[in-house]
Parts: C-alpha cells; sequence; structure tokens
C-alpha cells in the first residue's frame, strides 16, 4: 500500500551521502542498491528505535485491509439472489 502522492525532497548533501552508502552496500554485496533503499532503511531504523508503534500499526492495518478485501472478494463471487 503506497499512500505517498507526491515525491519526496531530500537535500544534495544528505542524497550523496547515502549514495555513497549505496555504493559501499552494493560493493560489499552482489545485489544492487540504491540510494532511495538506503534512506528508507535509515529512516525505518530511525522511526522503529524512536516510534515502533507507528509501524506495528501499520502491519495491523494492512492486515485488517487484507482480511477486508478477502472478504468482499468473497462476496463478490457469491451469485445474486434472483426473487
Amino acid at each position: 500500500m503506497s499512500i505517498r502522492r507526491e515525491a519526496t525532497y531530500i537535500s544534495t548533501d544528505v542524497w550523496r551521502a547515502a549514495w555513497l552508502i549505496a555504493r559501499a552496500r552494493e560493493r560489499a554485496s552482489v545485489r544492487a542498491v540504491t540510494a532511495d533503499e538506503v534512506i528508507d532503511a535509515l529512516l525505518r531504523d530511525a522511526i522503529t528505535d524512536k516510534y515502533p508503534q507507528l509501524l506495528k500499526h501499520k502491519k495491523e492495518v494492512d492486515e485488517l485491509e487484507k482480511n477486508l478485501i478477502a472478504k468482499l472478494a468473497a462476496d463478490f463471487r457469491k451469485p445474486d439472489d434472483e426473487t
């Protein structure tokens, strides 16, 4: 689920630092790493440390939405009552 509607902007120096970290991680592994992935990981770690309930809440909401979608899909598969 993505609720972001607009691009997220960060300063050039922060993006450059993330790019350098990404290049180092990429060189240390076989998988390509982007600056966006580095920034996401750093922000996720910071949020998890400071506000762990926010990510827990998102997981709970995701599970509720998944269950709701499954229930709605089941309702659509039921034949209409024709009387």
